[in-house]
């Protein structure tokens, strides 16, 4: 049986809609509910002081076995600003550790 599509578009539309969708249930569920946080990465640890004097947030990443991937201490003007620092570094400090490996 052969059916004649008109439009191949709208069926790659279709077929990537789906696959996008059975891909990323399968890769949130085998994380379980929340995926994997920036902050219980091991190996790597993560903090925020909120320093009440001048109003600011502090924030730093430490690395155990990769020292030269550690941050300073870091100021920012939000908790928010402070949390995608941390993100955004630990990802990319995550990235160089798995390409080491």
């Amino acid at each position: 049986m052969s059916i004649k599509i008109k439009n191949e578009s709208i069926i790659r539309a279709y077929v990537s809609e789906v696959l996008i969708e059975e891909l990323g249930r399968d890769y949130k569920g085998s994380l379980g509910a929340h995926g994997i946080s920036y902050d219980s990465m091991p190996g790597i640890d993560t903090e925020i002081f909120h320093n009440t004097l001048k109003d600011i947030y502090q924030a730093k990443v430490t690395i155990k076995d990769y020292p030269e991937l550690s941050t300073n201490l870091r100021s920012f003007h939000s908790r928010e600003d402070a949390q995608m620092f941390l993100r955004t570094h630990v990802d990319k400090a995550h990235r160089i550790i798995m390409n080491k490996i």
